[in-house]
């Protein structure tokens, strides 16, 4: 049975916009996934912020920390 309406575009040219539309909210999404997370690791790594992710040395291995610094695991393991 044919169609009583002749379509004004072409099937495979519809199913090809439908693609790109949907990979272009897809690779879109994924985008703003990295740029989200490398906005909150640079925001982290500022001096003196308390941000979970900043990339920093331990609190007993900065310098000028005294003898009251907290004890690694090892150090705690080694004096038992």
């Amino acid at each position: 049975m044919e169609a009583i309406m002749a379509h004004l575009v072409n099937k495979k040219v519809i199913e090809r916009a439908n693609t790109m539309l949907l990979m272009g909210i897809l690779w879109s999404g994924l985008a703003v996934c990295v740029l989200g997370a490398l906005s909150y690791d640079i925001a982290g790594s500022a001096p003196g912020d308390t941000h979970p992710g900043a990339a920093k040395a331990p609190s007993h291995r900065r310098a000028g920390v005294g003898a009251g610094s907290p004890k690694t695991s090892n150090e705690i393991l080694e004096a038992g």
